[in-house]
């Protein structure tokens, strides 16, 4: 008996259902992909598969980046100046890996991925079913985020909209390669629902991602279409992004937001002391002066916060919302190379395989938290940490099937 291409009872089978279940729940809050997660980690730890396909994970291409991560990260407690706190509590965040690791030894033909995809989507549309009629007031709702929070069963909206613009771009993918008319519209209705969940919500971070990446559903949707044309559908989209009630709301906000900037103080304008209203440029500013201060090595693991006080900052903040900033903050040059490096690894891989389902999940997963990194720290998200192991780790079912185009064209009767 098989499920997802995998036998049922073999440990590669129970690793591959128990991550079909955590995709499904992913859009749903961190509980439930958190717990799923663990059950994965015991069977992967407790059958020795980890013994059985250690070779699998020797030769992944992604290792030596993440040892690195790791390796910085720790190196970083020695000199933070906030060991027993954010230093202890971000370093706790490598075990996240332990996902890439177990991914790295399973290898998911197409079939399967494409149903983990399915799963994945079908994830998105229950939740973003229930932000619809959070919006309607059917259903109460449970978080409090911005002033509506019509974020489904999710705890906020910033990782949620990453989420969405990733089914997004893999529901557009699938709706290309459709060749049935029913397959094209069910992608076209599920497109259509995590664009509006997207515009119901009040993240700004998640408009800019989807304005961003927007080119791509474009593309798959008029892959023959010109540039000229391509343009003016992406201009026409923009313009229905900005017409919907809520995005319309956030823009006048933000453009209110910029126009106190400009009419404050100098050191508030550009962010060296602090202000509820501007409090991004305030993260950003002192980012980029510890990194100054710091260029090497950085503040260390979890120091922005005390090292923002330290250096005569107001307030004391967390992180600066912007991944490149935090890394360069903390880890200065050495570490923003290391983070570079396995996005450059990520990015490179996704975009070779991009004509495979999994290899443009890769692409599409790394650039939505490349660029929603731009405006959220979403590498110390439970939620975006958790997305960015996993691409990590399904290189491995890229790396095979390049692995294996050399010997299906060897043996093939087809003269090439």
């Amino acid at each position: 008996m098989k499920y997802l291409d995998k036998a049922d009872l073999s440990p590669e089978g129970g690793i591959t259902i128990l991550l079909f279940l955590t995709f499904l729940v992913m859009p749903m809050g961190t509980s439930p992909f958190t717990i799923l997660g663990g059950c994965m980690v015991a069977l992967w730890f407790f059958t020795g598969e980890w013994i059985r396909k250690r070779h699998s994970l020797m030769k992944a291409s992604w290792l030596l980046p993440v040892l690195a991560i790791v390796t910085v990260s720790l190196i970083g407690l020695m000199y933070t100046p906030d060991l027993g706190g954010l230093g202890v509590k971000y370093a706790k965040k490598n075990h996240y890996w332990v996902y890439a690791v177990i991914l790295s030894t399973v290898f998911f033909p197409r079939k399967s991925f494409d149903r983990l995809m399915y799963a994945f989507m079908i994830g998105l549309l229950i939740n973003a079913s229930i932000g619809y009629l959070q919006a309607l007031g059917l259903v109460p709702v449970f978080a409090d985020v911005g002033d509506r929070g019509y974020v489904g069963l999710y705890s906020g909206h910033n990782t949620l909209a990453v989420l969405l613009v990733l089914g997004l771009l893999m529901a557009s993918f699938y709706f290309r390669g459709s060749a049935e008319r029913g397959g094209k519209v069910i992608f076209a209705l599920l497109m259509i629902s995590f664009f509006l969940h997207i515009v119901i919500m009040e993240s700004r971070g998640g408009y800019l991602v989807l304005i961003l990446m927007s080119p791509i559903v474009i593309h798959n949707l008029f892959p023959s279409a010109s540039f000229k044309v391509t343009a003016l559908v992406y201009l026409l989209l923009i313009a229905v992004i900005f017409s919907t009630p809520i995005v319309r709301e956030r823009a006048v906000d933000s453009y209110a937001e910029l126009s106190a900037r400009y009419s404050a103080g100098e050191e508030v304008r550009w962010g060296k002391n602090y202000s509820k209203d501007f409090d991004r440029m305030y993260m950003w500013y002192w980012a980029v002066k510890l990194f100054i201060q710091n260029p090497v090595l950085g503040v260390g693991t979890g120091g922005y916060k005390q090292a923002i006080l330290d250096a005569g900052g107001e307030e004391g903040v967390d992180h600066p919302h912007n991944n490149v900033l935090f890394v360069a903050a903390s880890y200065g040059i050495a570490g923003l190379f290391i983070f570079l490096w396995l996005f450059w690894v990520l990015l490179k891989r996704g975009f070779k395989n991009r004509r495979s389902s999994v290899g443009f999940f890769i692409l599409s997963s790394s650039l939505v938290l490349f660029v929603g990194g731009l405006t959220e720290t979403h590498i110390l998200d439970a939620g975006g940490a958790f997305l960015l192991a996993v691409t990590t780790g399904l290189q491995a079912s890229v790396e095979d099937l390049e692995a294996a185009l050399p010997r299906m064209v060897q043996g093939s009767k087809v003269r090439i």
